[in-house]
Parts: C-alpha cells; structure tokens; sequence
C-alpha cells in the first residue's frame, strides 16, 4: 500500500471556503485514486499545522500570509483560484507523479 498523501487547504477565514476547498479536494484526490489525507485551515492558524503535511495548497493571494511559516523544504501549490477544480486536479497530479511515493 502507498503512503498516504497528507494535505494541508489553507483558505482565509477558515470554515466554510476551507470546507469548500477540501469537497473539492477529497472529489478530486477521489478522481485520481489515490489514499490521502486532507485538512483545511485558515491563515491565522496554519502555522500551528506546519509540521504535518506533505503538501500545502492555497491561493496565490493567501499564500503571502503563510509564507514566513512555511518550513524549508515545505512543498506548496499555488492556485490562481482555489475554487477552480479543473486547475487543483491538474496540479495535485503533477505533484502525485513527481513524488511517486504517494501513487496508488
């Protein structure tokens, strides 16, 4: 069995845009058949969930209140809309197929 796939959602204020980001996620990561995990947060409490995923993904707009706590080495997908379903497949893909240890 592969290593599941832990992603961190960081959307602005947190409960409903991040349970929005994190359907889509789960429809998505679903789509591509692959074991992971997902959790979704805001920005003013992200740092406090650093440590644990593999991946975070999050706007290009909120990325710039993150950014000082992400750890080196963190990676992180930035969207130009985090809504856009068509644009996180296409990117959580080419994370999946640049980091095999997380296909199915």
């Amino acid at each position: 069995m592969s290593k599941a796939l832990k992603i961190l959602a960081v959307c602005g204020n947190g409960l409903g845009s991040s349970l929005l980001v994190k359907m889509a996620l789960e429809s998505v990561i679903a789509e591509l058949g692959v074991y992971a995990i997902i959790e979704a947060t805001s920005v003013s409490q992200a740092s406090g969930m650093m440590m644990w995923p593999d991946v975070v993904i999050t706007s290009t707009s909120f990325f710039k209140g993150i950014e000082s706590v992400i750890p080196e080495g963190m990676h992180v997908i930035t969207l130009q809309n985090i809504f856009d379903k068509e644009e996180m497949g296409k990117r959580v893909v080419e994370y999946i197929n640049n980091n095999p240890q997380f296909n199915k």
